[in-house]
């Protein structure tokens, strides 16, 4: 018959100490993100592996130096003034710092430090992670969410947004605005014939070639499709008819996109600020009314609106 015992609690945390050493030992060994200790002078005691694949320095290049070696020059001394008065006070300070690779690179990480103390002395725990896929990630949401992504243009969020200031300076100072209201003729043909590709490098031709002509101040954006817009301040209906001219003559130069030669032409309806509409909404109603009187009139032409 077997024989069981039961053991003491001294037993069990004999068998404990170094079961716990052992696993937290494999834990910061093995852990993605890095961490570095230091003494109380700041001068790094330890580092793990993740430390050294992050920072691209080895423990035998940073041991006895101070954390500074990372520091990347994006933060002025006001910054770590405020980071080691939290640390003194709460013993723990968390949040995003800019570092530097050895190689250079400078990237965002995730940091925190809290102070401990060992063996009667305090040292500080460093535990962060590399955050630059995830700001990557970030900004390329807050830019798809002004910026078409095939032209790179503002898109119609951006441009109502902008359209409003623009309007509202124009508004105060009595000054004229001009909306264009472009769209490329047969550009279904386009696509179907030479395919979606073609097209595609038709609508970053026609975006590249209209942002060669405007100003700075300008604003040309892409509302879907074959559709763009023109914002043109301080522009009345003379300097709008020169604009337009400029446009139709540059969009029709063939474009060459692999072996094929397309040819491309536009309609633009014109409205004009304030004689043609008081906001923003009824200037691209008038300035759409009066593109389609330049489709129907065979395209390739410009109209202004005009009040019947």
């Amino acid at each position: 018959m077997l024989q069981y015992k039961l053991k003491s609690m001294s037993d069990w945390s004999d068998e404990a100490e170094p079961l716990a050493s052992d696993l937290a030992a494999q834990i910061l060994e093995g852990t993605k993100e890095g961490i570095i200790i230091t003494d109380a002078e700041s001068r790094i005691v330890w580092v793990n592996p993740a430390f050294t694949s992050i920072t691209q320095y080895t423990a035998s290049e940073c041991l006895g130096r101070r954390p500074s070696i990372l520091a990347s020059g994006s933060h002025g001394r006001e910054f770590y003034e405020d980071m080691w008065r939290e640390l003194s006070a709460t013993g723990a300070w968390t949040g995003e710092i800019w570092n530097r690779k050895k190689d250079g690179t400078i990237y965002p990480e995730w940091l925190s430090i809290t102070r401990v103390s060992f063996r009667g002395e305090d040292r500080y725990v460093g535990i962060f992670s590399d955050i630059s896929r995830r700001k990557a990630a970030e900004a390329r949401i807050q830019y798809l969410a002004h910026f078409d992504a095939l032209t790179g243009l503002p898109n119609r969020h951006f441009l109502v947004d902008r359209a409003n200031q623009v309007m509202s300076l124009c508004r105060r100072r009595r000054l004229p605005l001009s909306l264009m209201l472009l769209d490329l003729d047969y550009f279904k043909t386009i696509n179907d014939k030479l395919g979606h590709s073609t097209g595609d490098e038709a609508l970053k031709a026609v975006a590249s070639r209209i942002q060669s002509i405007i100003r700075h101040e300008d604003t040309v954006a892409r509302l879907g499709g074959d559709e763009y817009v023109i914002l043109l301040p301080e522009t009345n209906q003379d300097g709008a008819f020169h604009v337009a001219s400029k446009i139709l003559k540059m969009v029709t130069e063939p474009l060459r996109t692999g072996s094929e030669l397309v040819h491309l032409s536009l309609s633009i309806g014109v409205a004009v600020f304030p004689e043609h509409g008081a906001s923003f909404e009824i200037l691209c109603q008038n300035a759409d009314a009066a593109m389609y009187e330049a489709k129907r009139a065979g395209g390739n032409k410009f109209r202004f609106f005009t009040l019947r």
